[in-house]
């Protein structure tokens, strides 16, 4: 009997030591807390796509190595649908100058007959003046309807869009081949800038991740790419160096996000 209250009263003890301590963290705010009380403001704007990186050997950081492991993402092309008597027209009535541009599917041919996939976005809002041209290339194991939301704000903001299937992706298929693929986009190029109503002379390539070691590259080859934007681009994705073309592409106007 007499262990037994010995036992009951450091129990009680244990208890109100506990319940004591509790007290104290419970005036105290966790750091869970603070947090969920100040939530971090969402962006204005979607995030750009940036890939994983691979780890280089023990001690040493490896950079602009692109992951290879994401997976292929079945084609599901997103187009307005809005029936054309439906959509808004701008203050002047002309439907002409339509706040919505209907996306059009085209194919450009490689130079091993492979059919390249592409979606255009023509402008809007431009009053019959030729518009800039923008290319948009996306990163490994993407597809050209990643760009979909960007095309649509940048047809409307006066834009002729171009976003293409690189080979091996998308609806383009084959297998990928970026010595090849550097030749298919200059193809992708020429017939954007070709279209009726695209100004050659302020036309620029957008690429994410390989797709940006894809746009400098071009850029470097054709003197008629106005400007390139880089997204997460690498020194070095699958072969495709940027120190040396970035040299070749001499002062033309870059824009490098990283």
């Amino acid at each position: 009997m007499r262990k037994l209250k010995i036992i009951l009263l450091i129990g009680t003890l244990l208890l109100a030591a506990c319940a004591g301590s509790s007290g104290e963290n419970a005036s105290q705010p966790t750091l869970e807390s603070q947090t969920r009380a100040s939530p971090l403001p969402e962006p204005t704007v979607p995030p750009t796509p940036i890939p994983d990186r691979n780890d280089g050997p023990a001690g040493t950081e490896e950079i602009g190595r692109e992951s290879t492991d994401m997976p292929e993402r079945s084609e599901n092309e997103d187009i307005d649908s809005t029936p054309a008597g439906e959509r808004e027209t701008d203050s002047t009535g002309d439907p002409a100058s339509e706040s919505v541009s209907e996306p059009e599917e085209i194919s450009v041919a490689a130079a091993d007959g492979l059919s390249l996939a592409g979606t255009f976005y023509p402008a809007k809002g431009t009053g019959g003046k030729p518009s800039p041209g923008l290319l948009l290339l996306h990163m490994n194991g993407g597809r050209r309807g990643d760009w979909a939301d960007q095309a649509v704000r940048l047809a409307e903001q006066g834009y002729s869009v171009l976003a293409l299937d690189m080979r091996g992706h998308g609806q383009t298929g084959g297998v990928k081949d970026w010595v090849q693929a550097a030749g298919d986009i200059r193809r992708a190029w020429n017939y954007l800038v070709g279209r009726d109503g695209v100004d050659e002379g302020r036309s620029a390539i957008i690429g994410a991740s390989i797709g940006a070691n894809m746009a400098l590259t071009t850029g470097a080859a054709l003197p008629s790419v106005r400007t390139v934007v880089l997204l997460s681009p690498g020194l070095d994705y699958f072969g495709v160096t940027t120190d040396d073309k970035i040299v070749d592409y001499g002062s033309r106007p870059v824009m490098i996000v990283a």
